[in-house]
């Protein structure tokens, strides 16, 4: 049975100071990589430096954060991450708000994070939406357009109950 979609977004880490030293990493190993070829250095340990320094920007891209609001509730899922999507079905769900927050003083930076707020699935920027349950927990969903996923989740939850 395929689910009917009312939102998705995928969104990719963006912050130049993650781009920046992901690449930063590859251009000062270059020469000292470059003298263990010379020397003669073992090939185990070649390999190792490459794959830890080259492969860090290909990596940080394939990671994203898709969220989607369907019939049944919102999901997310963070490639790498998570092998299948994490749902919250709308009868769990109390409400929903369209939030400005601090990423690093609220949940310690981005990713999956567990902050004084709660839980956190974000990549960039300071907006999402704050998902309050029944349970009286909460999750904070990142997003770039916040208002918009506010509003897609608003609608299912009255469309629902």
């Amino acid at each position: 049975m395929k689910k009917t979609i009312y939102y998705s977004e995928r969104q990719r880490f963006n912050q130049w100071w993650v781009w920046g030293s992901a690449f930063l990493g590859p251009v000062l190993l270059f020469l000292p990589l470059l003298g263990l070829i010379l020397s003669g250095a073992s090939y185990i340990v070649l390999l190792l430096i490459f794959i830890l320094t080259f492969w860090l920007p290909i990596f940080l891209y394939c990671i994203h954060l898709d969220t989607e609001v369907n019939e049944y509730g919102v999901s997310v899922k963070f490639r790498f991450f998570h092998r299948s999507w994490v749902e919250f079905r709308f009868h769990e769900i109390e409400s929903v708000e369209a939030c400005t927050y601090k990423p690093i003083k609220h949940y310690g930076g981005w990713g999956i994070r567990y902050g004084l707020k709660g839980k956190a699935y974000n990549v960039s920027g300071n907006e999402g939406v704050l998902i309050n349950f029944k349970d009286g927990t909460n999750i904070l969903i990142g997003s770039s357009n916040h208002e918009a996923l506010q509003l897609a989740i608003h609608e299912r939850l009255n469309t629902n109950f």
